[in-house]
């Protein structure tokens, strides 16, 4: 298996409002609000570690490998939510308890959602999960269309204390896993659209593992990691994996 180590851990160091109540993530303490901005910070990659309780996640000897990157957000009606990063843009809206990814765009790529995925589900402790499946569709650099559809699954997984590459010990912390199983499908726009989207050589699967660790006293995650597995034509292609802290 080929792995391609991102070295993508990345700090968040503002927006300490709206603290996480107790073990669990709130809408009231951990929802968006419009016009947070903070800033990101890549290190080498650390693996998510254990699952379950009173665990020891510990990010301690992670390296920083790049500089800050800006985050902003921006809420419209209580509803919409956006935020933008790496030049890129992702929508998301609050329906009900449940936070759902609804697309995303950049200069090369635009995705809009005919079935949003699952973001987080409010309120969210441990043991809590909820599975939706969710199909995009859109184009990339307008030549191609795109369609992607699969299943999202979110989970609190774990509790327990994080070691930070800062010297830091957080208690209290807990951990969300977000699972999207996806087939992204991509046929040239002058290819007859009459024929079937998932044939073998314009079809990929990938599976994208995201864990992020809420800890009291912040808004957004500390710490995130992002592992991204390929497969095309039935094997496996690759693995991208990417670590960070909020």
């Amino acid at each position: 298996m080929k792995i391609v180590r991102l070295n993508m851990f990345i700090l968040f160091f503002t927006i300490v409002v709206g603290s996480m109540m107790g073990n669990e993530i709130t809408k009231t303490h951990n929802l968006p609000q419009n016009g947070d901005n903070f800033t990101k910070t890549r290190i080498s990659f650390v693996a998510p570690g254990d699952s379950g309780k009173n665990v020891v996640w510990d990010f301690s000897q992670a390296q920083v490998v790049d500089g800050n990157t800006k985050v902003f957000y921006s809420v419209i009606d209580d509803s919409l939510i956006n935020t933008t990063e790496y030049g890129t843009r992702y929508d998301f809206r609050l329906r009900g308890d449940t936070l759902l990814w609804r697309g995303y765009e950049n200069r090369s790529t635009f995705m809009r959602d005919s079935n949003a995925a699952i973001e987080l589900i409010y309120p969210m402790r441990y043991g809590d999960k909820a599975t939706k499946p969710y199909c995009f569709h859109g184009e990339y650099s307008r030549t191609m269309t795109v369609r992607i559809n699969g299943s999202s699954t979110v989970l609190c997984d774990g509790e327990g204390v994080i070691y930070l590459p800062d010297g830091d010990t957080i208690a209290d912390v807990v951990r969300v896993r977000r699972i999207c199983n996806t087939t992204i499908n991509m046929m040239r726009k002058e290819d007859d659209t009459t024929r079937i989207m998932n044939v073998a050589d314009t079809t990929m699967r990938r599976i994208e593992e995201r864990y992020t660790w809420y800890a009291q006293g912040y808004r957004y995650p500390i710490v995130e990691t992002i592992i991204n597995t390929n497969f095309y034509k039935g094997k496996e292609t690759g693995a991208c994996s990417s670590d960070s802290l909020w």
